[in-house]
């Protein structure tokens, strides 16, 4: 189940992230997510339990020069990215059927998720490259045109590994002619999802390794109405400005209150100048929880990499000029 807790450290990260993996000549990395399969009610928020049935496996596909196998049904069933078939082996399976359920509100969205999984190896048999980017299926069973409609913006969040892969294939051989040692890349994005009174969020959760000391994790959301449409901050507040301020207010006090808690906190001096980057639309960072508007922080946004990803919930009852009767009883 995920929860969400006021000032709550969590372990991955969004998309600001992202800045930092330019300045340090991508050493770091993003993530990847997960997707659905079949149909099961899903009641408010949800975190993945494993459901009984298990793909078939597909048949196995030769790669040139990068030589591999592939599981070819579930990367059909998901509509996944094709990866270049020429330059690696590609060791891909759909890991068993999985759905993210909980039973803390009923609503009429639900999902599946099926795991899409592939390693990438050398012709020397060596790891170069690992990859999960799950298939999220998306249902609501008063309105099949609204989950359609949010379906059409998750297909377009799905991971693309040929990117990624490249670049770890160049690196491989490069570590193989100047005789340093080599670390396997990676890319992962899963997703979780929370409904709120019809509204729907989905939460994707990124991580990429592409050499470093650590990876880069990265969170961002989408957030729906209840016939599937896409919702910002502006649809949510009569005066988005003010509301936005009122929120920047409010997550600064959450901080300010752990840092008395806590004197040895991670948050970076003059933090506050960020505070807005948390409420973008392009790349949103807060969704709608069922205790009220969650505004994700990555890491290196307002503290350090080793805070983790941090979440503030503005309380429902705070008055933020509501457009839309998200919270009304």
């Amino acid at each position: 189940m995920r929860k969400e807790i006021k000032s709550k450290k969590r372990g991955k990260t969004v998309k600001a992230a992202a800045m930092l993996l330019a300045l340090t000549l991508g050493l770091c990395s993003c993530g990847i997510n997960d997707h659905l399969a079949e149909t099961l009610p899903m009641e408010g928020l949800y975190q993945g339990d494993p459901v009984v049935d298990v793909p078939d496996a597909g048949s196995d596909q030769e790669a040139k020069g990068f030589e591999g196998k592939t599981d070819k049904a579930s990367a059909d069933k998901a509509n996944s990215a094709q990866v270049p078939q020429n330059s690696i082996t590609d060791s891909s399976n759909a890991v068993e059927e999985t759905v993210q359920k909980d039973a803390a509100q009923d609503g009429p969205w639900s999902v599946t998720v099926t795991p899409n999984t592939a390693d990438y190896t050398a012709e020397d048999g060596a790891l170069i490259f690992s990859f999960r980017s799950d298939i999220l299926t998306v249902y609501n069973s008063k309105d099949p045109d609204a989950a359609a409609r949010v379906q059409q913006v998750v297909d377009k969040l799905s991971l693309q590994p040929e990117e990624t892969l490249e670049m770890a294939k160049e690196m491989y051989d490069d570590s193989k002619k100047n005789n340093y040692e080599f670390y396997p890349n990676s890319s992962e994005q899963t997703y979780s999802m929370v409904q709120t009174n019809g509204y729907l969020s989905i939460i994707v959760d990124s991580y990429e390794y592409t050499g470093g000391a650590h990876g880069l994790p990265f969170e961002y959301c989408r957030v729906f109405g209840p016939d599937g449409s896409r919702l910002t901050l502006s649809d949510l507040f009569i005066d988005v400005e003010a509301a936005r301020a009122k929120i920047s207010e409010e997550v600064e006090r959450q901080i300010e209150e752990q840092k008395k808690e806590d004197p040895d906190n991670m948050f970076f001096e003059g933090y506050e100048e960020y505070l807005p980057q948390l409420l973008d639309d392009d790349n949103a960072t807060w969704y709608l929880s069922p205790d009220g508007l969650t505004v994700i922080s990555n890491p290196y946004i307002l503290a350090a990499y080793a805070a983790g990803t941090l979440t503030f919930t503005i309380p429902k009852d705070m008055d933020l000029g509501w457009k839309l009767p998200v919270y009304e009883e």
